[in-house]
């Protein structure tokens, strides 16, 4: 009823080909037998994952798994540890299913890239935003920073340097109120240093009118 070395097998199972270099497929019958399969001398024999061809028959459903290879398997000893990826699914017209898939390394190794690529991606983030807040911080403080040594400037006497800051907001705000001070303390120092100024000279005359008193009271 069907060749099953004919190419409506098997072009369908060298299909498998195409997930790569260990792609592999096999058209499993009732008792889990491999009737056809892309793996050489693999046909007609049980498949390389006969308990899991027997469960997945029992079951009636499709499904995958990740799979030891059978012992009894073409190549025993190269693939005793191997472990491969496999989809089943059942035919609707005939009892029989078929299987296909390759190596867990190979099938997960587009997921362990992306894991790998996001996990830079992320680190590479974290690294800017890390950048970005410490660069925020310093933008920040300056201001302050600036403003703290106008107020050390103030504190010591020193009423000239204009108090600058370009930053607006509250911290502008304070600024220009610090800058307010300033000028009017410079001012009204200014105007202390000239009144003592004033005094001083007419204590000076005064000092020097007594002075000319007592020398011609002594003459």
């Amino acid at each position: 009823l069907l060749d099953l070395s004919g190419p409506d097998v098997t072009d369908r199972l060298d299909a498998a080909r195409r997930l790569g270099t260990t792609g592999h497929a096999e058209l499993v019958g009732p008792d889990g037998i491999a009737l056809a399969s892309t793996e050489p001398g693999a046909a007609l024999r049980p498949g390389e994952h006969l308990a899991f061809y027997q469960k997945m028959l029992t079951s009636g459903r499709p499904g995958t798994a990740n799979v030891r290879v059978t012992p009894g398997s073409s190549d025993p000893t190269a693939m005793s540890s191997a472990r491969h990826v496999m989809a089943f699914v059942r035919l609707t017209d005939a009892p029989w299913a078929v299987s296909l898939g390759g190596t867990d390394s190979e099938t997960y190794a587009p997921a362990h890239h992306l894991r790998k690529t996001l996990m830079l991606a992320g680190g590479g983030s974290l690294a800017a935003l890390w950048l970005l807040t410490l660069l925020g911080a310093r933008l920040l403080v300056r201001p302050v920073r600036d403003l703290t040594r106008a107020a050390e400037q103030m504190a010591s006497g020193d009423l000239e340097h204009t108090v600058s800051v370009s930053e607006g907001g509250e911290i502008g705000t304070l600024a220009e109120s610090l800058e307010t001070m300033r000028v009017q303390l410079r001012e009204s120092h200014e105007e202390l240093e000239h009144k003592v100024a004033e005094r001083t000279a007419e204590l000076n005359e005064r000092n020097r009118q007594l002075a000319e008193l007592e020398a011609q009271e002594q003459v």
